[in-house]
């Protein structure tokens, strides 16, 4: 039971996943009690008042696999059907025409001779990289460079995060398992 609605929806959204080896089955209920909203004590006015970055660490720690039940279908339909070996088969024949006909027509160093001529005839290399470089120097490549670079911190935070509330949980379990003794 949740005590806002948003907290009900980010549960319902959970139906189905996996944490650690248990299923996540949440189902809608009838208007919710008060006294029974969610506060882990860590100065959040329950799940709603949290970052996101913070409630997606959590159920990361948690061992939230979605994927996992996904790869584990994914098997089993490759084990009934054999796509993957047909898969490999095909690339290995097509590899080996690949390099039949590169052997009989010498195509690779036909391709890579006439980009070489061209190339120092038009200076296409330099010319790419002075079109890259004022690309870059824009406002706007500045701004992709920014937003590359702020998503990469972030999903680097959300990893760290994650990582240290999965090492205080298992501590904190330790250490409970060892007072329990």
């Amino acid at each position: 039971m949740f005590e806002r609605e948003t907290a009900a929806r980010t549960a319902l959204m959970l139906t189905n996943a996996f944490i650690g080896e248990s299923q996540i089955n949440v189902k809608p209920a009838g208007a919710p009690s008060s006294d029974e909203c969610l506060d882990d004590g860590e100065g959040y006015d329950g799940q709603e008042g949290k970052p996101k970055l913070m409630i997606f660490a959590e159920i990361l720690a948690a061992g939230y696999q979605l994927s996992e039940t996904i790869l584990n279908k994914g098997a089993k339909f490759d084990a009934k059907y054999g796509f993957s070996a047909f898969v490999k088969q095909y690339w290995s024949f097509v590899q080996a025409y690949c390099l039949a006909f590169d052997d009989k027509y010498k195509v690779y160093d036909t391709v890579t001779a006439k980009a070489h001529e061209i190339d120092t005839k038009y200076s296409v290399q330099e010319k790419v990289h002075q079109v890259q470089d004022k690309a870059l120097g824009s406002s706007t490549g500045k701004l992709v460079v920014d937003l590359y670079a702020n998503a990469t911190k972030q999903v680097g935070d959300i990893h760290c995060l994650a990582k240290r509330i999965a090492n205080e949980r298992k501590s904190a379990h330790a250490d409970n398992t060892i007072e329990a003794h």
